[in-house]
């Protein structure tokens, strides 16, 4: 099954970064592959994806694994008291969905998100 996707989501200036980075991922490492990047804040809310994301993934629901992910790990840091989260990821068979958060925005009536990049 396709899912559409609107063109704000694949046709803005994050789109251009998330597809460098995906680039460049193929040019240094030469092997495995990237099904897609997406770029969400902490609530899973969906800023943007790479322009050759896998049209055959959901890109929502990989979005609310990856905020969720993303959750649990921010819950396990404050449990054991650590210093702030590096990354999460989740392994399925030779599948993995990796989160990471690249850094926070401040909007004035809902405070601060984080966002996060997922892989």
């Amino acid at each position: 099954m396709t899912l559409f996707v609107p063109k704000a989501l694949y046709e803005n200036e994050i789109t251009i970064v998330l597809d460098e980075i995906r680039y460049s991922y193929g040019m240094l490492t030469r092997r495995g592959y990237i099904y897609g990047l997406i770029a969400i804040d902490q609530d899973a809310k969906i800023v943007a994806i790479d322009s050759r994301f896998d049209r055959k993934l959901n890109y929502w629901d990989l979005s609310s694994i990856g905020a969720a992910l993303y959750g649990v790990a921010r819950q396990a840091q404050d449990f054991f008291e650590t210093d702030s989260l590096i990354r999460a990821t989740l392994i399925y068979k030779d599948l993995q969905l990796y989160v990471k958060s690249i850094g926070d925005v401040i909007l004035h009536k809902k405070g601060k998100r984080e966002i996060l990049v997922v892989l």
